[in-house]
Protein backbone atom coordinates (compact mmCIF):
# COMPACT_ATOMS: atom_id res chain seq x y z
CA UNK A 1 0.00 0.00 0.00
CA UNK A 2 2.92 2.34 0.75
CA UNK A 3 4.14 1.78 -2.79
CA UNK A 4 0.84 2.97 -4.23
CA UNK A 5 0.93 6.10 -2.05
CA UNK A 6 4.57 6.77 -2.95
CA UNK A 7 3.86 6.34 -6.65
CA UNK A 8 0.75 8.56 -6.46
CA UNK A 9 2.70 11.29 -4.64
CA UNK A 10 5.50 11.11 -7.22
CA UNK A 11 2.99 11.29 -10.08
CA UNK A 12 1.33 14.33 -8.50
CA UNK A 13 4.70 16.04 -7.99
CA UNK A 14 5.74 15.43 -11.60
CA UNK A 15 2.40 16.64 -12.93
CA UNK A 16 2.47 19.79 -10.81
CA UNK A 17 6.08 20.65 -11.64
CA UNK A 18 5.97 19.95 -15.36
CA UNK A 19 2.59 21.54 -16.03
CA UNK A 20 0.36 21.04 -19.00
CA UNK A 21 1.35 21.74 -22.54
CA UNK A 22 0.94 25.40 -23.33
CA UNK A 23 1.07 27.55 -26.42
CA UNK A 24 3.57 30.15 -27.51
CA UNK A 25 2.79 33.08 -29.79
CA UNK A 26 5.48 34.02 -32.30
CA UNK A 27 5.49 37.17 -34.45
CA UNK A 28 7.08 37.46 -37.89
CA UNK A 29 10.70 38.62 -37.67
CA UNK A 30 11.54 39.01 -41.36
CA UNK A 31 9.88 39.90 -44.65
CA UNK A 32 11.30 38.85 -48.03
CA UNK A 33 10.37 37.94 -51.61
CA UNK A 34 8.32 41.14 -51.71
CA UNK A 35 6.39 41.79 -54.92
CA UNK A 36 4.96 45.31 -54.54
CA UNK A 37 1.45 45.64 -55.90
CA UNK A 38 -0.22 48.73 -57.29
CA UNK A 39 -0.61 51.31 -54.52
CA UNK A 40 -2.24 53.98 -56.66
CA UNK A 41 -2.26 57.28 -54.79
CA UNK A 42 -1.61 55.78 -51.36
CA UNK A 43 0.50 57.66 -48.83
CA UNK A 44 4.21 56.89 -48.91
CA UNK A 45 4.12 55.72 -45.28
CA UNK A 46 2.22 52.60 -46.37
CA UNK A 47 5.22 50.97 -48.07
CA UNK A 48 7.50 50.45 -45.06
CA UNK A 49 7.88 46.65 -45.02
CA UNK A 50 9.20 46.47 -41.45
CA UNK A 51 5.93 47.99 -40.16
CA UNK A 52 4.31 44.54 -40.58
CA UNK A 53 6.88 42.80 -38.35
CA UNK A 54 6.41 42.06 -34.66
CA UNK A 55 3.11 42.05 -32.83
CA UNK A 56 0.09 44.21 -33.74
CA UNK A 57 0.93 47.85 -32.98
CA UNK A 58 -1.14 49.95 -35.38
CA UNK A 59 1.71 50.34 -37.91
CA UNK A 60 1.19 48.52 -41.21
CA UNK A 61 2.54 47.64 -44.64
CA UNK A 62 0.22 47.73 -47.68
CA UNK A 63 0.76 44.82 -50.04
CA UNK A 64 -0.67 46.85 -52.90
CA UNK A 65 -3.26 45.48 -55.33
CA UNK A 66 -1.95 42.10 -56.48
CA UNK A 67 1.15 42.42 -54.28
CA UNK A 68 2.75 39.67 -52.19
CA UNK A 69 5.27 39.19 -49.40
CA UNK A 70 6.74 36.27 -47.46
CA UNK A 71 7.02 36.45 -43.68
CA UNK A 72 9.66 34.48 -41.79
CA UNK A 73 9.76 33.57 -38.11
CA UNK A 74 13.30 32.24 -37.70
CA UNK A 75 12.00 28.74 -36.96
CA UNK A 76 9.98 25.85 -38.33
CA UNK A 77 6.56 25.24 -36.80
CA UNK A 78 5.34 21.66 -36.26
CA UNK A 79 1.79 20.44 -36.79
CA UNK A 80 -1.37 22.10 -35.43
CA UNK A 81 -0.81 25.83 -35.65
CA UNK A 82 -3.10 28.85 -35.69
CA UNK A 83 -2.02 31.60 -38.07
CA UNK A 84 -3.21 35.08 -37.04
CA UNK A 85 -3.38 38.12 -39.32
CA UNK A 86 -4.02 41.68 -38.18
CA UNK A 87 -5.21 44.21 -40.78
CA UNK A 88 -5.82 47.95 -40.65
CA UNK A 89 -7.96 49.81 -43.18
CA UNK A 90 -7.50 53.58 -42.95
CA UNK A 91 -6.41 53.10 -39.33
CA UNK A 92 -10.02 52.57 -38.19
CA UNK A 93 -13.12 50.44 -38.66
CA UNK A 94 -15.22 53.30 -40.12
CA UNK A 95 -16.67 52.36 -43.53
CA UNK A 96 -14.43 49.30 -43.67
CA UNK A 97 -17.08 47.27 -45.48
CA UNK A 98 -17.04 49.85 -48.30
CA UNK A 99 -13.36 49.09 -49.08
CA UNK A 100 -13.17 45.31 -49.45
CA UNK A 101 -9.60 44.01 -49.31
CA UNK A 102 -8.68 40.34 -49.41
CA UNK A 103 -5.55 38.23 -48.94
CA UNK A 104 -4.74 34.57 -49.60
CA UNK A 105 -2.36 32.94 -47.12
CA UNK A 106 0.12 30.23 -48.09
CA UNK A 107 2.21 28.08 -45.73
CA UNK A 108 5.75 27.41 -47.00
CA UNK A 109 8.03 24.54 -46.10
CA UNK A 110 11.26 24.13 -48.01
CA UNK A 111 9.92 26.31 -50.82
CA UNK A 112 6.68 24.34 -51.28
CA UNK A 113 3.53 26.48 -50.94
CA UNK A 114 0.18 25.26 -49.59
CA UNK A 115 -2.86 27.54 -49.54
CA UNK A 116 -4.38 27.64 -46.05
CA UNK A 117 -7.17 30.13 -46.63
CA UNK A 118 -8.37 33.59 -47.52
CA UNK A 119 -9.28 36.49 -45.23
CA UNK A 120 -10.86 39.88 -45.80
CA UNK A 121 -9.98 43.14 -44.10
CA UNK A 122 -13.33 43.04 -42.29
CA UNK A 123 -12.45 39.64 -40.78
CA UNK A 124 -8.87 40.58 -39.89
CA UNK A 125 -9.58 43.87 -38.06
CA UNK A 126 -8.31 43.13 -34.55
CA UNK A 127 -6.98 39.76 -35.71
CA UNK A 128 -8.35 36.71 -37.50
CA UNK A 129 -7.14 33.12 -37.37
CA UNK A 130 -6.63 30.39 -39.92
CA UNK A 131 -5.83 26.84 -38.79
CA UNK A 132 -3.20 24.76 -40.50
CA UNK A 133 -2.34 21.15 -39.65
CA UNK A 134 0.99 20.95 -41.47
CA UNK A 135 4.52 22.09 -40.73
CA UNK A 136 5.82 25.37 -42.18
CA UNK A 137 8.75 27.76 -41.90
CA UNK A 138 7.24 30.88 -43.54
CA UNK A 139 3.92 32.38 -44.60
CA UNK A 140 3.28 34.06 -47.94
CA UNK A 141 0.51 36.66 -48.23
CA UNK A 142 -0.89 37.45 -51.67
CA UNK A 143 -3.33 40.32 -52.14
CA UNK A 144 -6.48 39.14 -53.94
CA UNK A 145 -8.57 42.29 -53.53
CA UNK A 146 -11.32 42.30 -56.18
CA UNK A 147 -10.86 44.79 -59.01
CA UNK A 148 -14.38 46.07 -58.31
CA UNK A 149 -13.33 47.29 -54.84
CA UNK A 150 -12.61 51.01 -54.40
CA UNK A 151 -9.51 50.06 -52.36
CA UNK A 152 -6.42 51.66 -53.88
CA UNK A 153 -3.63 49.80 -52.09
CA UNK A 154 -4.86 46.31 -51.17
CA UNK A 155 -4.53 44.39 -47.91
CA UNK A 156 -2.78 46.33 -45.11
CA UNK A 157 -0.73 44.01 -42.86
CA UNK A 158 -0.26 45.13 -39.25
CA UNK A 159 1.09 41.80 -37.95
CA UNK A 160 1.44 38.11 -38.77
CA UNK A 161 1.64 35.79 -35.76
CA UNK A 162 1.57 32.05 -35.14
CA UNK A 163 0.25 30.26 -32.06
CA UNK A 164 2.20 27.04 -31.74
CA UNK A 165 1.78 24.36 -29.07
CA UNK A 166 4.75 23.94 -26.73
CA UNK A 167 5.09 20.24 -25.79
CA UNK A 168 5.77 18.92 -22.31
CA UNK A 169 9.48 18.57 -21.63
CA UNK A 170 10.81 15.07 -22.25
CA UNK A 171 12.61 15.17 -18.90
CA UNK A 172 9.27 15.09 -17.06
CA UNK A 173 8.25 11.87 -18.78
CA UNK A 174 11.67 10.32 -18.14
CA UNK A 175 11.38 11.22 -14.44
CA UNK A 176 7.97 9.57 -14.27
CA UNK A 177 9.31 6.39 -15.92
CA UNK A 178 12.29 6.34 -13.55
CA UNK A 179 10.11 6.68 -10.46
CA UNK A 180 7.94 3.84 -11.73
CA UNK A 181 11.05 1.69 -12.16
CA UNK A 182 12.22 2.43 -8.61
CA UNK A 183 8.79 1.49 -7.29
CA UNK A 184 8.85 -1.82 -9.17
CA UNK A 185 12.35 -2.62 -7.87
CA UNK A 186 11.31 -1.79 -4.31
CA UNK A 187 8.27 -4.03 -4.56
CA UNK A 188 10.36 -6.86 -6.03
CA UNK A 189 12.91 -6.51 -3.22
CA UNK A 190 10.19 -6.79 -0.52
CA UNK A 191 8.76 -10.01 -2.01
CA UNK A 192 12.20 -11.67 -2.17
Amino acid sequence: MKLVHTFAAALLAVTASVGAASAGTFAATSIYDVVPGDRGEADANRDTESAALGFADGEFYSLGLGGAATFGFGRTFPLANAVNLFEITFGSTDNIDSYLERVEVFALLGGTETSIGTLTNLQAQGGASLSYGGAFDALRLVDTTPLSSPSFDGFDVDAVTVVSPVPLPAAGMMLLAGLGGFGAMRRRKKTA
